[in-house]
């Protein structure tokens, strides 16, 4: 079973939050580095301030669409929009939806996971963000 089948399988099958949520998991087990590498990507972007934000235990700042597109680049973008059946600027915009809330849900004590993290393990960490979040 697939990350992403455990994700959908947990948020209630593979539509809506349980397979965006999914992809974006499936994402950042695949991204190099993993989500710590994510942020670097972030960080080298100027836009490090927003995954300190999710990273942390406030509120997690937004991101824009256009954002994601500039940090991920085609490649990646491609990948979570053949997951989920969508076009690139759909995936974008999905992606900038529920990076944030996944980002905050596999920190901990304000550290992502780097290259190599089971992300699997965190997976029910995301599972009660999103419920107590009503995605």
């Amino acid at each position: 079973m697939s990350l992403l089948d455990s994700v959908e399988g947990m948020l209630g099958g593979s539509g809506g939050a349980g397979g965006a949520a999914g992809a974006v998991m499936e994402m950042l087990q695949n991204h190099p580095g993993g989500a710590a590498g994510l942020a670097d990507q972030f960080n080298a972007g100027g836009l490090g301030h927003l995954v300190q934000s999710w990273a942390g235990s406030g509120e997690n700042h937004p991101v824009s669409a256009d954002q994601i597109q500039s940090v991920l680049g085609e490649e990646h973008i491609a990948a979570v929009a053949s997951k989920l059946g969508v076009d690139p600027q759909t995936a974008s915009a999905t992606i900038a939806q529920y990076l944030p809330q996944v980002m905050s849900a596999i920190s901990q004590n304000g550290q992502l996971p780097g290259a190599g993290t089971d992300l699997s393990s965190l997976a029910s960490g995301l599972l009660k963000s999103f419920l107590s979040k009503g995605a």
